[in-house]
């Protein structure tokens, strides 16, 4: 036998404690305990400079509270470029395509460019085809295709219509649904 095995055979066994059911609830403790490394973990409010609130434009500090309303929210050039594209996508009748990845708030852009349309009484129809389950690339999941947007071009129009599956019709059926629209006074497509 050698050393170690006779050490590990005369050293005692240690056993679990044994866990017995209490029917009454532990005290609550009422001071949560922190760690010195969680203490520095949490930060105090932070506030801007002036210099820095007039470098972005900030009317208000965006760190205290919830944004409650579109003038809270912080927008540069860049922002707005992309607003204005699509403003005016919807207001003359053609595509624009907001491309950024997870949480650029190109969904957001979205429902504010809806939400100018329905405060400003514009006639624009927003034809929105199913993004679920995308994917940039047909080895990830399934690309959107024009078959796609013409599907969702025509439900638009006609819930219960049945979608042509050929190339051809599909592409006269499109056209003869947004040529409709327009003469029947709604000039804008997004």
């Amino acid at each position: 036998m050698s050393v170690a095995s006779a050490l590990i055979a005369q050293a005692p066994k240690k056993l679990a404690p044994v866990c017995l059911q209490h029917t009454e609830a532990a005290p609550e403790d009422p001071k949560p305990t922190e760690t010195p490394e969680e203490e520095t973990m949490l930060l105090p409010p932070q506030s801007l400079s002036e210099a820095a609130r007039r470098q972005f434009t900030l009317f208000t500090n965006p760190f205290a509270g919830e944004v409650t309303s579109d003038a809270e929210m912080f927008v540069n050039g860049n922002i707005r470029f992309v607003r204005e594209v699509a403003w005016q996508a919807a207001m003359g009748a053609r595509m624009a395509a907001i491309v950024g990845e997870s949480g650029a708030g190109k969904t957001t852009m979205l429902d504010d460019l809806k939400e100018k349309i329905l405060r400003e009484h514009k006639s624009v129809v927003c034809i929105e085809p199913s993004m679920e389950g995308a994917e940039e690339t047909d080895t990830k999941g399934k690309t959107v295709k024009a078959v796609d947007i013409h599907t969702a071009i025509v439900r638009t129009f006609d819930a219960r219509a049945s979608v042509a599956s050929n190339a051809e019709a599909r592409s006269r059926q499109v056209y003869t649904a947004l040529f409709d629209s327009c003469t029947a006074g709604q000039p804008g497509h997004q």
